[in-house]
């Protein structure tokens, strides 16, 4: 459902009571003590993932790779220029500075983070962290603008011009009429000189909380929604959405060689959805909601110059409904629903059903000890389908630490043709995240994730992993990936900020392969970082992680790397930072070696690259202007076999917060 599917989840999280957005993971920490219904819809809305499409999957890890490698907002040291910023590019780094000003302007304490969607530019305030007072208005804007000129003396006809500016807009505003508190939220980016804009807008009192409209505008495409209060305890919500996108390129991606270049390409999609929302005795609410998605692509590829077409037509249509209840009482709160989903592929004559059921209960302890305060909620949630769940498991909120832990279990029913075949699959797998404060300024994180299945081509090694290179590893759809992650975050004195993490990621199981996909593959990864400020002027900054990675699979490549992971990948930065905002920075980069393919055959050789930029934040540091020259003494190296890298690029951004 891509972009439309996201817009309309966002939509829809105005019908919770409690806004959060479906799609979320349990991993989450869980809500402000004493609010255990908003503890148990965190919980449960990701049992909403079946119809939200891979749109929403990718804007959730993108989140979560923010939130993972960005160090907290209020223990960043002078300069941030040392850690990972670069997973998810310079929109997570932006929302990154958004939400460090955000919490400065509160006076927050604790590490605050917007739960803000990246496609939409959306505020979540369910938790309330986000929330102005009444009166105040915070606003937060990110403006980069982007002039590059990318010289490849191998290919000439890949050099290339591609300027533009990306403005993200966050503004939260309490305005008080006949009762009711208007919220204003607005976000835009033009990339090129086809400029998508987005706007939202919120209505909310102490009983209610509503969309009155929210839309984007694309090119080739819009996204509307309307909300409308048809009583004081009852309200609708409509949205369509469409969007048209017709292209081709000429040039060969190294990822997609083998399939050959995209000649033509032309998608159309258009969603309708359905809401309705009433308030019952006490805090009860009664949702319903009915969705309709028809997705229709058709791609003509030309891997021989013209000799040998390849067409390819695909049509997913999506219809169905839920139904959900919430209520609370007294210390115990309740929600459940079930309803309805089919999805129907057209190329294939094959459909999926789901039968989506789910009931969550919970209680506030308020008996327990004050160093113990908190929520602590149960849940279950039965989804029978072709990518739903069992889940079952507790959360607990306190002031020293958090813990999620469930149980996931994975019942599959799919249907070919006009006959059913089932497809049980029983997969048992914890989920569980905590995090506790070891003392002041010491932070431990650990959590253990399983992925039942991934939707789509997704990537074994973290998208940060190479840093010069597109470092993904093809994973076999269908897989089932879990995650065991531990991360350290603290202080030395007042000038130095250190985090250290290791992962360990294991891949088996699916259903098709992609390029070079392992049925079966692990891997392995430690690093650390450290940011210090070595005088009043100068900072240092260093980065490390260390991989190791082994194909499973039983055959030939048993035992072998997985390719693009390099073992070794370091970044070391000196910084200098003068009285009159001017900062300037050079980079050393290394990216180790790393196999082309899964057979091992071909390894890439090891690079080091220099990186230089200099910014100035005049006017108390609401306006910055950076400019950066990457690969400054023009490195040449291979991303793929004979396929060198664009060589040096000059890059120009600037930034303006209220």
């Amino acid at each position: 459902m891509k972009w439309i599917a996201a817009s309309v989840s966002c939509c829809l999280l105005a019908l919770s009571p409690t806004g959060t957005s479906a799609g979320e993971t349990a991993g989450k920490a869980a809500a402000p003590a004493g609010d255990s219904t908003a503890a148990l819809i965190q919980a449960t809305t990701q049992t909403d993932r079946y119809q939200l499409g891979s749109a929403v999957e990718s804007g959730n890890k993108a989140l979560s790779l923010l939130k993972a490698y960005a160090p907290p907002p209020d223990k960043v040291p002078a300069t941030r220029d040392g850690f990972p910023h670069a997973a998810v590019g310079h929109a997570a780094f932006g929302l990154a500075e958004w939400t460090a000003a955000l919490s400065a302007r509160q006076g927050s304490a604790a590490p605050t983070w917007a739960s803000t969607h990246l496609f939409q530019g959306l505020v979540n305030e369910s938790q309330g962290n986000a929330a102005a007072a009444s009166g105040e208005t915070l606003l937060g804007l990110m403006l980069d603008p982007l002039a590059v000129y990318l010289p490849n003396r191998y290919h000439p006809i890949e050099n290339k011009r591609a300027s533009g500016i990306t403005a993200a807009l966050e503004a939260t505003d309490r305005i008080r009429l006949h009762g009711r508190e208007y919220h204003l939220s607005a976000s835009g980016s033009c990339p090129d000189v086809k400029c998508p804009s987005s706007y939202y807008l919120a209505a909310r009192d102490e009983q209610y909380r509503g969309i009155l409209a929210d839309g984007q505008w694309k090119n080739k495409g819009f996204d509307i929604g309307m909300g409308h209060r048809v009583s004081p305890d009852a309200a609708i919500l409509f949205t369509f959405a469409w969007d048209y996108e017709k292209g081709g390129t000429p040039l060969v991606d190294p990822l997609v060689l083998l399939m050959g270049p995209v000649g033509k390409y032309k998608e159309t999609t258009y969603n309708v959805n359905l809401g309705y929302s009433r308030k019952l005795a006490g805090d009860d609410r009664l949702m319903l909601r009915f969705l309709y998605d028809h997705d229709k692509e058709k791609v003509i590829r030309d891997p021989m110059g013209g000799t040998a077409l390849i067409k390819w037509k695909q049509a997913d249509l999506t219809k169905g409904g839920d139904l959900r209840y919430t209520g609370n009482f007294g210390s115990h709160s309740i929600t459940g629903g079930g309803g309805y989903y089919e999805t129907r592929r057209l190329q294939t004559n094959s459909f999926e059903l789901a039968y989506p059921l789910n009931l969550a209960y919970g209680e506030n302890l308020n008996a327990l000890p004050p160093s113990l305060k908190g929520p602590v909620s149960t849940f279950l949630s039965y989804l029978p389908g072709t990518d739903e769940k069992i889940r079952t498991g507790f959360g607990y909120a306190g002031d020293k630490f958090w813990v999620t832990p469930g149980v996931l279990l994975d019942l599959g029913v799919r249907a070919e043709g006009l006959g059913r075949t089932n497809d049980y699959r029983i997969l048992i797998g914890p989920h569980a995240a905590s995090q506790i404060a070891l003392s002041p300024g010491q932070t431990l994180r650990v959590g253990i994730v399983q992925r039942m299945k991934t939707h789509e081509f997704a990537s074994l090694a973290p998208q940060e992993a190479g840093g010069l290179v597109v470092d993904e590893t093809f994973l076999v759809v269908g897989s089932k990936v879990t995650d065991l992650q531990a991360r350290w975050e603290g202080e030395i004195g007042t000038r130095s900020f250190l985090t250290a993490w290791a992962e360990h990621q294991r891949v088996g199981g699916g259903t098709s392969a992609g390029i070079y996909a392992p049925e079966h593959a692990t891997l392995t990864a430690i690093g650390g970082a450290i940011n210090t400020l070595l005088t009043d002027r100068i900072s240092l900054t260093a980065r490390y992680v260390n991989r190791d990675s082994e194909n499973r699979t039983n055959g030939s490549n048993k035992g072998k790397e997985m390719p693009l992971v390099p073992e070794h990948e370091a970044r070391l930065g000196l910084v200098w930072a003068d009285p009159m905002k001017v900062k300037v920075g050079l980079y050393g980069n290394y990216l180790g070696k790393r196999y082309w393919e899964d057979t091992n055959a071909t390894r890439l050789a090891a690079v080091t690259t220099a990186d230089l930029s200099a910014t100035w934040e005049p006017f108390d540091k609401r306006v910055g202007m950076t400019l950066a020259l990457l690969n400054l003494f023009d490195k040449e190296y291979d991303i793929a076999p004979a396929f060198p890298a664009g060589g040096r690029q000059i890059t120009f951004s600037g930034s303006f917060r209220f």
